[in-house]
This record gives C-alpha cells, structure tokens and sequence, in this order.
C-alpha cells in the first residue's frame, strides 16, 4: 500500500510540474506523440501570436489533418494578423 501512495504522490508531483499552465500541458501532450489538435491547442496556447511556433504548430496541425476546417481558419486569422 505504501508503494502505492508514493507512486500516486510521484505522479501527481510530475503531472502538476508538467501541465502547470495550459500551454505546458500541450506540449507535453505533443511532445508524446499527440494528434492534430493538440498541435493546434499548444498554438491557441501560446500568447506571443509573433512567436514563430504558433505558426509551426498550426502547419504541423494541418499537415497532420488538413480536411479539418478551425485549423484552416485559425492558421488563416494568423497569417492576416502578420500582414497588417
């Protein structure tokens, strides 16, 4: 049972240094592996919106799923946002 509680408490100490801010916790999802959404959530996570990853992330997004239409318009609101 001690075994047990010490796991729970390592994983529950890991998880909270990891997903501490929205933006951490996609990452690491991506980072492991996670689909098209995820990418495109760590790319709606990241507040610079001149940061040259949200623009990665979105690509990396519609590479991944490019039939699915928010990561089109979101990708699309973001380029117009650079040309202004």
């Amino acid at each position: 049972m001690l075994n047990f509680i010490v796991f729970i408490a390592a994983a529950s100490y890991f998880h909270n240094y990891n997903w501490r801010t929205e933006a951490t916790l996609w990452t690491q999802s991506v980072k492991h592996g996670a689909d098209a959404t995820a990418h495109m959530n760590l790319a709606m996570s990241i507040k610079d919106r001149d940061d040259p990853r949200v623009e990665y992330y979105f690509r990396e997004a519609l590479r991944m799923a490019p039939r699915f239409a928010l990561r089109n318009i979101n990708l699309g609101l973001l380029l117009l946002d650079k040309n202004k």
